[in-house]
């Protein structure tokens, strides 16, 4: 904190308005000139020394501490309504997943906490901090595979490539009766009318060509987020799989879960970027405070119900008598 900061504190302190009241409110109390002019020069010299006593240091530093704290919480609880949002947006199969996986980073966080090394507390918090990082990540991939998803299903439905190869046939066809209106000259409002619609036709085409672009782009998208799910899936369980091993060996484990940020490093680079169906501009970058952990665990009353079973279908029945 500079100086200027310092003193502008001291100002609002409970301190500057005792040290304003002793001297210059004493002063005028009395009455006497005198007084108060020794009042007014104590004032000036609280004000030299004052910010740099002990007792306005402490109390300074226990106020910043108080507003730390409660921006750390408050950030906290906002990140813990951003996932729970995320994580509502599912569909039930995506929700089991992360339940699912969400389990086995439970039993993580348990093994850690009951290791021999759990005594070096800052060690255990760190590591289980990157593993709050590994479910974010995870969860990020399956709010973009259910986007992805949602958005090509709207986009295939309107069948782009049959309109993309009908649209060449019909512009030829505008093209030719162009030109015999202009070989014709007698009909300059249809022959502009025509014009008109061609440039129409012609950028339609190119609006389409541009969304069947975009369209393959999503399902290349949609094969990576589904491939990076499966990477970060196998990472968790060879995570637990070196802490349930006889051997736990913790150098290895160290070296598996540092390894992580690096794996997926690019990962979370290509989510921040990946803007082409607007997934949620406002989603903000995980934590990186290891004091403050957010956890991974969703509660319960978030989940989607599963999906009622259509009762026409041989399928439907079966799931019903199940």
């Amino acid at each position: 904190m500079s100086g200027f900061q310092r003193l502008k504190a001291f100002a609002k302190s409970p301190h500057h308005a005792w040290l304003a009241l002793m001297t210059v409110g004493v002063g005028i109390a009395t009455a006497e000139p005198l007084y108060a002019i020794i009042g007014t020069a104590a004032y000036a010299l609280g004000w030299v020394f004052g910010p740099d006593t002990s007792l306005f240091k402490k109390w300074l530093q226990k106020k910043q501490s108080i507003h730390t704290e409660a921006q750390a919480s408050q950030e906290q609880y906002d990140f813990a309504q951003q996932r729970m949002k995320l994580y509502r947006s599912l569909s039930h199969p995506l929700q089991v997943n992360y339940d699912i996986l969400s389990g086995l980073a439970a039993e993580i966080e348990r093994d850690l906490r009951e290791s021999p090394s759990a005594a070096q507390s800052l060690a255990v918090d760190t590591q289980l901090h990157q593993v709050d990082a590994l479910m974010w990540t995870y969860l990020r991939l399956l709010h973009t595979e259910e986007t992805i998803k949602n958005h090509l299903s709207r986009e295939r439905s309107e069948e782009l490539p049959a309109r993309i190869r009908e649209m060449p046939e019909k512009i030829e066809k505008l093209e030719k009766e162009i030109t015999a209106l202009e070989a014709d000259g007698s009909k300059p409002g249809l022959l502009e009318t025509k014009r008109r619609l061609l440039d129409s036709q012609r950028e339609r085409l190119g609006m389409l060509e541009k969304r069947a672009a975009k369209l393959e782009e999503s399902e290349a998208n949609l094969e990576l987020a589904e491939s990076e799910q499966r990477r970060v899936v196998g990472l968790v369980k060879l995570l637990a799989g070196e802490l349930q091993s006889a051997s736990q060996d913790a150098g290895s484990f160290s070296r598996h879960i540092d390894s992580s940020a690096s794996q997926l490093g690019q990962t979370n680079e290509w989510l921040a970027q990946l803007d082409e169906l607007e997934l949620d501009d406002d989603i903000e970058a995980f934590p990186q405070q290891v004091a403050n952990r957010v956890g991974f665990a969703v509660p319960s009353g978030n989940r989607n119900p599963p999906p009622i079973p259509t009762q026409g279908t041989r399928q439907g029945r079966s799931k019903q008598r199940e």
